[in-house]
Order: C-alpha cells, then sequence, then structure tokens
C-alpha cells in the first residue's frame, strides 16, 4: 500500500513539475498570439466612461484654476486631522 501511494505520490509530482516547465513557454506563445490579434485594444464601456470622466474633470479643473488662482499655501499638504481631535482654540498667547 506504502510502495502504491509513493509511486502516485512521485508520478504526479513529475506532471505537475513539466506542466509548470511548459506552463510559461505556453503563456509566452498565447501572449504574443493576443498581441498580434489585436493591434489596438479596445476599450470596454466602463473604460470609456471613465475616460470621458476623467476628460470632464481635467476640463473643469483647468477652468476653476483660471478663474480662481490657488497659491502653494492653499493647496492641501497632507496633514491628517483625526475627527476626534479638539477644535483649535481662538486665543492663542
Amino acid at each position: 500500500m506504502t510502495c502504491l501511494l509513493s509511486a502516485v505520490t512521485i508520478t504526479g509530482v513529475l506532471i505537475y513539475q513539466d506542466n509548470e516547465r511548459n506552463g510559461p513557454i505556453k503563456d509566452a506563445v498565447r501572449v504574443q498570439e493576443r498581441k498580434n490579434a489585436s493591434t489596438e485594444p479596445s476599450l470596454t464601456p466602463q473604460q470609456l466612461q471613465r475616460l470621458a470622466e476623467y476628460e470632464m474633470q481635467k476640463q473643469l479643473q483647468q477652468e476653476y484654476a483660471a478663474v480662481q488662482v490657488v497659491d502653494e499655501s492653499q493647496r492641501i499638504q497632507g496633514e491628517a486631522v483625526p475627527l476626534n481631535a479638539a477644535p483649535p482654540r481662538a486665543d492663542k498667547s
């Protein structure tokens, strides 16, 4: 029984190794075929929607920047303020 289990395990490992060895080669062939099949990737409807929204946001940002000038002191500096932090005091002495 032990010999049979060992033989099945060794055979399984050899088959698995063979598949792993041929995997990247087959994958490279598949990727090359995919590149040759479509030279220009087509965008999904969701990607097209996101691209349109990105362009719209970019245009709005340019319009708002033309109307209101934002200098470096007004930009967000990335400091995180905890929600439970006490509000700043008005009397600084």
